[in-house]
């Protein structure tokens, strides 16, 4: 199976490293849609402690599932109109699910959102808990639901999430720093950095790597044909310098999506 990973043309310098693919991981409540975060510390958090009181966890354990995953976001659908919208970018990366899941280590997690809406979810931490009553990895399987769940008006973007959890607090490492001042956070499991980039918000990501074989072609969102096939060819130049196959170099494709003007 084939997922899209949309951005822009400046990050896609960064992502297409030498040695390997780098996707910049972002903390759930630092993401671009601050209403993922509002659904989840409003609505999934606290009715998933409601779900969990009966399950006798120490504070630490709830303590352990509450934290905030950090996230990569890619979608099932390829170079569509409302994507393009959405997430304003001028590229799709597409990647192979199983290469993906072949490399990632097991702290990391690929799943498909959950869309729900909030008379939903009660019905499911039920369902989720009792299926999950014996097992030794409810701890891990309640936390998956803070990353898969979904509010369901956005079920249009079949959005698919690669992410994992890291326990920093983070805010303690960046008090008075200026503003696009890069900060590594060492903590006991993972390295966190942090940059003001959005309006001076502050956005916490994580560096995931994946192999070069996970990327199987790139989407150009351009409509001139004359920038397109400048673009192509400097890309070209840089998928060559840097190692990557030539079944990536040779489908490299300009979006077949035609109401553009509208974006």
């Amino acid at each position: 199976m084939k997922i899209y990973h949309y951005t822009c043309l400046e990050a896609l310098v960064n992502i297409l490293a030498k040695d390997r693919i780098s996707l910049r991981a972002t903390r759930y409540d630092s993401m671009n849609d601050p209403l993922d975060f509002k659904f989840a510390k409003d609505i999934i958090i606290p009715k998933l402690r409601i779900a969990i009181q009966n399950l006798n966890l120490t504070d630490d354990e709830v303590e352990y599932i509450e934290q905030y995953p950090y996230i990569v976001s890619f979608s099932k659908i390829d170079d569509d109109f409302n994507m393009w919208r959405m997430y304003k970018g001028e590229v799709a990366l597409e990647f192979d699910v199983d290469v993906i899941c072949d490399s990632i280590s097991n702290n990391m997690h690929l799943a498909e959102c959950k869309y729900v809406d909030e008379t939903d979810i009660d019905n499911i931490f039920i369902e989720v808990f009792n299926q999950l009553a014996q097992s030794n990895k409810i701890l891990c399987d309640a936390q998956d639901l803070i990353a898969q769940f979904k509010r369901k008006e956005y079920i249009n973007e079949k959005e698919i999430r690669l992410y994992n959890f890291s326990y920093a607090l983070c805010r303690t490492y960046y008090t008075g720093k200026n503003d696009c001042e890069f900060i590594e956070c060492e903590t006991s499991d993972l390295k966190v950095d942090v940059k003001c980039i959005r309006n001076k918000d502050l956005v916490l990501y994580q560096e995931f790597n994946l192999p070069k074989e996970a990327v199987t072609g790139i989407t150009l969102f351009i409509h001139d044909k004359e920038h397109f096939n400048s673009v192509m060819e400097h890309l070209k130049i840089i998928l060559n310098e840097r190692g990557y196959n030539k079944q990536v170099i040779d489908n490299i494709k300009q979006t077949q999506t035609t109401n553009f003007n509208h974006l």
